[in-house]
């Protein structure tokens, strides 16, 4: 039976490391942020929107605050208000305002948001693709075993796969 001691280092940095895992909980932050980005550079430069909802679908993205911060400004889009007050009267969870709130307050999405949107759904957008490219593998080995129609199952698979891979 082994014996782990623990030492004053070891203990300062786990305790380093829940404190800055409760930092970034407080903060909202996720190791990819893209989304996040993304959405806040179009909360602060609402014009940019309609080039965002031209490209991407709530499907696109896998966090759930991002998806529901994506259907708030679709709402904001429908009913034409362009405003920040407008938004966070439309926020109903108050974690999510809060965050919007004091993420978009930063200049940082006011430098080249043209870039930050571009690239955000670029990455999005694969990450997409990828997604739909592991399930369409798993959905192709479990297809084999499918009984007479595992051909036709198997051949509709694999062009959906290679239209991903295109």
């Amino acid at each position: 039976q082994r014996r782990f001691r623990f030492g004053r280092e070891m203990l300062e940095h786990l305790e380093d490391a829940v404190r800055r895992a409760r930092q970034r909980l407080a903060l909202g932050s996720h190791e990819d942020d893209t989304e996040d980005r993304l959405l806040l550079a179009v909360v602060v430069n609402r014009g940019l929107y309609r080039k965002v909802r031209a490209s991407l679908s709530p499907e696109d993205f896998d966090d759930a605050r991002a998806k529901e911060l994506f259907a708030l400004l679709e709402e904001c889009f429908r009913n034409e208000s362009e405003d920040l007050d407008g938004l966070l009267s439309a926020i109903a969870d108050e974690d999510l305002r809060a965050f919007v709130l004091a993420r978009s307050a930063s200049d940082a999405f006011t430098v080249n948001p043209d870039r930050i949107v571009s690239d955000g759904i670029a990455r999005i957008k694969l990450k997409s693709l990828e997604r739909r490219r592991a399930e369409l593998l798993i959905r192709m080995r479990t297809a084999k075993g499918a009984g007479p129609d595992a051909a036709k199952v198997l051949e509709d698979l694999l062009t959906e796969k290679m239209h991903i891979d295109a």
